[in-house]
């Protein structure tokens, strides 16, 4: 599962005119523009080999020619999109500036080890033949 992967797809489902980034950029962004990034992830051993991950992504949008009315109205459009992007949020917390927003998005779910079978550790069959 990428998380990040799918809150990318949820923007760019509902944004598809709008460029989105992943790695920072000191030069070159073309507006109107999201950054998107994870911020932080922890992994927390539950019971019966199971965790609890939490991740925390960060989503900033820049406009300069945005009015404050569409900011707001996209930070509750988005908020509301992200709650659910095939993992439930746990908290959305959004932040309005002159010409862009900022959503940080708390995702938490559980995980399953699954384990790989050690080469080294797997016993051989031995097969005994008649007469031996």
């Amino acid at each position: 599962m990428n998380l990040l992967q799918m809150v990318i797809d949820r923007i760019d489902s509902l944004y598809p005119d709008a460029n989105i980034y992943v790695k920072d950029m000191e030069q070159g962004v073309v507006e109107p523009c999201f950054f998107v990034k994870n911020i932080n992830n922890s992994l927390s051993m539950e019971f019966d080999k199971r965790y609890r991950a939490t991740s925390l992504i960060n989503v900033v949008y820049l406009d300069n020619s945005a009015s404050a009315e569409k900011l707001n109205s996209m930070t509750i459009n988005l908020s509301a999109k992200l709650s659910n992007v095939g993992v439930y949020a746990d908290n959305v917390e959004s932040n309005i500036n002159d010409d862009s927003f900022s959503l940080a998005v708390t995702y938490v779910y559980m995980l399953k080890e699954v384990k790989i079978a050690d080469v080294l550790m797997m016993k051989n069959k031995i097969v005994q033949r008649k007469g031996d």
